[in-house]
């Protein structure tokens, strides 16, 4: 099932058949965090070179159903 649909409350995911979500949310009932993708966060000024940096942190999140094999039989990066 692939849906673009948007304010689907966190509650209803599981009941739909999803079997991935890339969601803003590591954490969703029903769901395994699978991976996440950084994004920008902040700008960092500093002494030295070079005197910008940027910081990332996780800001999307991929998950997997628990109740699909194909996602409970793989190896997967995780969520930290």
């Amino acid at each position: 099932m692939y849906s673009k649909e948007e304010g689907i409350l966190i509650e209803e995911f599981r009941l739909r058949n999803f079997t991935f979500l890339i969601n803003e949310h590591s954490k969703i009932e029903g769901f395994k965090c699978l991976f996440a993708v950084n994004g920008f966060s902040k700008i960092r000024l500093q002494s030295g070179f070079p005197p910008i940096s940027l910081v990332e942190e996780p800001k999307v999140f991929v998950l997997g159903n628990i109740k699909s094999e194909y996602v409970f039989n793989r190896n997967w990066a995780g969520c930290s």
